[in-house]
């Protein structure tokens, strides 16, 4: 009897999950031999400037001007992780396009 159909896993969301848990059984512990990282801090800390930005000078007035800022970190940070020069980066015309 497979283990869904066990009095202990019975209800409709528990169901699901253990139908979903089998099918994916392959993947669930990919992270043990693959070469990638177990958490998303690179992604919290790439994020941590904008918000703490954000947070001190309380937001952006307009939806125009947090577009702006939105699109400076991210080009300041983009060009940070690829290791360019952020200046000739902003002045490149192929980056404006």
């Amino acid at each position: 009897m497979p283990a869904w159909e066990h009095d202990i896993f019975s209800g409709v969301d528990c169901t699901r999950l253990m139908k979903r848990l089998s099918r994916h059984r392959n993947d669930l512990w990919t992270f043990l031999w693959e070469e990638f990282t177990h958490h998303n801090n690179a992604a919290e800390l790439a994020l941590r400037r904008g918000v703490v930005n954000r947070k001190v000078s309380n937001g952006n007035p307009s939806d125009g001007g947090a577009r702006v800022q939105e699109v400076l970190l991210s080009t300041i940070q983009t060009a940070r992780l690829q290791g360019k020069n952020l200046m000739e980066t902003l002045l490149d015309p192929q980056t404006l396009s």
